[in-house]
């Protein structure tokens, strides 16, 4: 059945089968559309380890939220508990510490990310993805909250990346902000993109952020 429903002039590889099941088509997938030697490979050994079961508070981590590499080799660890952003030597050598707790300026409510959105600039992202803006050299040179422009309520976004080149991709709340919807659905959501100050250079539309499940309050499992 599955031979004669393939088309051969296809270019879907053989460990690709589709079928329909309960008018929904279904994609499954047998093995890689790759072959050996187009594989990428991960070394058995790391090259560099930061990070101790114990010992020194600047070595020891929990809930990392992002790690990078600097042009000049340097690494820069964001620690979700201790709300700090690290850097570290090419060698893995604890150089400074950024941020703490808290809701002042340079301080994070529950630091979420760490990204390099602009030139060889850090930017790390506290609770509602604010962005607060670090030099290569770990000083911090601003602080902006990045809205949904799609929510009338001011929202942040529901999630973000960016690009090296200076813009914000966003992921607004969509039909997850206000919609009480019973059973199983997928959830759309605006897609915008934001320039280097968090103003909307294009909004790309709708679309699927999500499949989720509603249920009725106060049922057990809600």
């Amino acid at each position: 059945m599955v031979l004669a429903a393939c088309d051969p002039g296809s270019s879907v590889p053989e460990s690709v089968v589709r079928y329909d099941s309960a008018g929904i088509e279904a994609i499954e997938s047998r093995g890689p559309a790759w072959s050996a030697e187009e594989a990428w490979v991960v070394e058995g050994e790391p090259s560099l380890e930061i990070g101790a079961q114990d010992g020194a508070p600047e070595y020891i981590f929990f809930r990392v939220a992002g790690a990078l590499r600097l042009d000049d080799g340097r690494i820069v660890i964001a620690d979700g508990f201790s709300n700090q952003v690290r850097f570290y030597s090419e060698a893995g050598e604890f150089l400074k510490a950024v941020g703490r707790e808290g809701q002042g300026p340079g301080e994070y409510q529950y630091i979420r990310s760490l990204g390099r959105c602009a030139g060889d600039s850090v930017v790390a992202f506290d609770l509602h993805w604010q962005a607060k803006v670090y030099t290569a050299a770990g000083e911090l040179v601003r602080e902006m909250p990045l809205h949904d422009p799609n929510s009338y309520q001011g929202l942040g976004p529901y999630n973000l990346t960016c690009s090296r080149t200076g813009y914000f991709l966003i992921t607004g709340w969509g039909e997850r902000s206000f919609q009480q919807i019973i059973g199983f659905y997928q959830a759309m959501a605006p897609v915008s993109l934001l320039d280097r100050d968090g103003n909307l250079v294009l909004d790309l539309g709708e679309h699927r952020a999500s499949e989720q499940g509603g249920v009725e309050r106060g049922v057990p499992g809600s």
